[in-house]
């Protein structure tokens, strides 16, 4: 194996690479000026793997942001792509504001307690500005079945109407009171008063009977007197014609029920019970049509019931069966309504004094004390304005409209949110949020503009 050996020392005659000679380019000596030592690169070499130097040169390299004379050349490609990429980003924040900002505006309504102790006035046909009313009138009946004791003998007799005819000739003819008609029921029934029955008639060529209108009562008292409209027992005769022409010619029909007709004896019960009865009957109609009317009263208006508009009616006694009496009350409620929202701005203009002229909503005004000034008024549908009183304590809150402010604030600049919230006089404290948070105007769609009453 041939062994290697290192020479320290190269014998004479041997050139280093650091001893080859470089030889600059004639035509780069006369062309180039002496290069800065700071940008000046050292010589390329080649050196094969025995370590023995084939070729080496050298030649100056050029920075390339340096130009002659020293000077650096800007990179301008470089510059442009930064400029561009900060407008992109401005469109892009103008884009987000445009599209994608919103506002909330979180507003505080003026509000005040009052103490109402006044007398108002209300109209059927109020003006602008006045207190108007309306009436809702509601009927109700109730009983009681008590245990009766026997009274008198009660015999009443059926009584209804009938129209009589004159078919027999052109002439008219008197019927006195208490001329006797045979019903088809076979039942005699009696003229209440006098009639005159005109003469028949020929109307295009058809003759027409004459015809009147007449009252008629049952011979005697008793239920099998009454008669139907619906029964058809057919035709009254007058007795007195029986056997006559005039028998069929003069007749008369049933126009109502002849009813009424009844023989029974009655139960009653003394006055002192049925006037306790008649007390809680009433006591119990009251109860049932408050709640009635509350009921049926429209959502936005507030009735009062604290006044004395019941009418109370005792109907007479019934008896219900062999024993019992049935004790019946009836009851007229007249009930008062008022427009919540124009009694509530009744209130802030005559009572408080930072609410006068704002439209407000008054909170508990259902528990104020209605009276009427005059105690025998009676309300009904002919009375065209009456004086009441109002008494308590309610809390009146302005309106909010939130259209309206946020209509108020399209466009414009946050700074101006606070001469914005000025111009509404309902408003006592207001807080704007704006997303972004750095948004500098209020957007410009009512949709994006949030209004919240705290």
């Amino acid at each position: 194996m041939v062994k290697k050996i290192l020479q320290d020392v190269l014998p004479p005659g041997t050139r280093s690479i650091r001893r080859i000679p470089i030889e600059r380019d004639s035509v780069a000596k006369k062309t180039l000026k002496k290069i800065p030592e700071a940008v000046s690169r050292p010589p390329r070499v080649t050196q094969s793997r025995t370590g023995s130097t084939k070729s080496a040169s050298a030649s100056p390299v050029l920075d390339d942001n340096v130009v002659r004379g020293g000077r650096r050349k800007v990179n301008y490609p470089r510059v442009v792509l930064w400029v561009m990429a900060i407008v992109s980003a401005l469109f892009l924040l103008i884009i987000a504001i445009l599209f994608f900002s919103s506002a909330t505006v979180k507003v505080t309504p003026k509000s005040e307690s009052i103490l109402v102790g006044k007398t108002f006035v209300a109209k059927k046909d109020p003006l602008v500005g006045e207190l108007g009313y309306a009436l809702m009138t509601l009927t109700k009946e109730g009983e009681e079945v008590v245990p009766g004791t026997p009274g008198k003998k009660v015999e009443k007799r059926a009584i209804g109407n009938i129209i009589l005819y004159n078919n027999f000739n052109s002439y008219p003819r008197k019927f006195l009171a208490d001329t006797r008609l045979l019903a088809g029921n076979g039942k005699i029934y009696k003229l209440q008063s006098t009639v005159t029955i005109p003469g028949r008639t020929k109307v295009d060529g058809k003759i027409v009977p004459g015809s009147v209108q007449a009252r008629v009562y049952a011979e005697k008292p008793g239920l099998e007197y009454n008669i139907l409209l619906t029964d058809l027992m057919g035709d009254f005769k007058v007795v007195a014609f029986t056997g006559d022409p005039q028998y069929e010619t003069f007749y008369g029909r049933q126009k109502t029920d002849i009813a009424g007709g009844i023989v029974t004896t009655t139960f009653t019960v003394q006055d002192s019970v049925a006037q306790a009865v008649r007390t809680n009957i009433r006591a119990s109609l009251k109860e049932q049509i408050i709640k009635e009317a509350t009921a049926q009263k429209p959502a936005d208006f507030v009735l009062y019931h604290d006044a004395p508009l019941f009418t109370f009616e005792s109907l007479p006694l019934v008896s219900k069966d062999n024993s019992n009496v049935r004790i019946i009350e009836k009851v007229i409620f007249n009930g008062i309504l008022f427009k919540r929202g124009v009694l509530a701005d009744t209130l802030a203009n005559t009572t408080s004094k930072t609410l006068a002229g704002i439209p407000v909503e008054a909170q508990e005004l259902d528990a104020l004390v209605f009276g009427l000034k005059n105690k025998k008024e009676n309300i009904s549908l002919a009375t065209n304005q009456f004086s009441f009183t109002l008494t308590g304590t309610t809390t009146l809150v302005a309106k909010i409209f939130p259209e309206k402010i946020a209509k108020d604030l399209i466009g414009k600049r946050s700074k101006e949110f606070s001469n914005v919230i000025a111009e509404h006089k309902e408003i006592h404290e207001a807080l704007a949020q704006m997303n972004p948070f750095w948004s500098p105007t209020f957007p410009d769609s009512i949709e994006k503009i949030e209004v919240v009453t705290q």
